[in-house]
């Protein structure tokens, strides 16, 4: 019962991470945009406000993490306390900046004149180094560790590069790969490496993929609705999934010829795949049962 409850407990935490995280991107969101149309307008003005919101829902989805890394290793403990003393204190100094002596918000150009904000951005950046340090010293694995060494010199690099509005931007991503991470958590990856095996699903998907870009190079020169090959795959990627967005659309003969072919391979592909999970699925149920 205990243990029944601790999952439980341990899932509403999971999703009130999440939550937190997509707050954070739709926040991060809409200030990139605010931005762009502040200059747009001349108004250099910012909310700053919103970035101190920011940093305080990431502090309060490190505090979640610090209970869920309980009883794992400890340096998880010690990196996600880390992250959330750095987001607080970050959260206090743009708190402290936000004004002027005037009671104006702090402008775009100013705030690099401003040795919080600067702080602020040394701050994160550190942590971020700091993180990938101890993910070497918890893994030890070689692989893991080039891969971790090239991170922190990325971070480096862009350490006396970034700016606030590119650094909201880098959150943004954290985030929605956090997002990704845990939508993706749940999959039992030994029973989708047994699908992909028995469906033959990988050689499936390489073959539509393989399609796809064969005619997504060919469409650009048929039709002069769709002019680049980044707007064709988008075409293309809308006719198989039978999604059909409906903002590009094939006009010439040989243009409707391969959206046909590629529209029943991909309905056949899409059918195939999925009765062939429904059956594994129902098959898999039949032994646990029988067990």
């Amino acid at each position: 019962m205990n243990t029944q409850k601790t999952v439980k407990n341990a899932t509403l935490l999971t999703v009130l991470d999440g939550l937190l995280s997509v707050a954070v991107l739709a926040l991060a969101g809409y200030y990139v945009e605010y931005f762009f149309s502040a200059l747009d307008k001349g108004n250099t003005s910012g909310k700053w406000g919103l970035v101190a919101l920011m940093f305080l829902g990431m502090a309060l989805a490190q505090g979640i993490r610090i209970i869920l890394a309980r009883g794992r290793h400890r340096l998880d403990g010690v990196r996600h306390t880390v992250y959330a003393v750095v987001f607080l204190a970050c959260a206090a100094l743009i708190l402290l900046s936000r004004q002027n002596a005037d009671g104006a918000v702090l402008s775009f150009d100013a705030y690099t004149q401003d040795i919080n904000f600067r702080i602020v951005a040394w701050l994160y950046e550190a942590s971020l180094v700091f993180s990938r340090v101890l993910t070497i010293l918890r893994d030890r694995t070689r692989r893991g560790t080039l891969l971790n060494l090239a991170l922190i010199a990325v971070i480096i690099i862009l350490m006396w590069q970034m700016e606030m509005i590119s650094m909201i931007l880098f959150i943004a991503w954290q985030c929605v790969a956090h997002v990704a991470t845990i939508a993706f958590a749940r999959i039992d990856m030994p029973t989708l490496k047994k699908i992909i095996r028995k469906t033959y699903a990988a050689e499936i998907l390489f073959g539509i993929v393989l399609l796809i870009v064969a005619f997504s190079l060919v469409l650009p020169h048929l039709e002069e609705g769709i002019a680049t090959f980044s707007d064709a795959l988008w075409y293309c990627f809308a006719i198989v999934t039978t999604i059909g967005f409906g903002d590009f659309a094939a006009v010439t003969p040989m243009g409707r010829l391969l959206s046909v072919i590629l529209g029943l391979y991909g309905i056949i592909v899409v059918a195939l795949i999925t009765s062939i999970i429904v059956n594994f699925y129902g098959e898999m149920k039949s032994e646990d049962d029988d067990d």
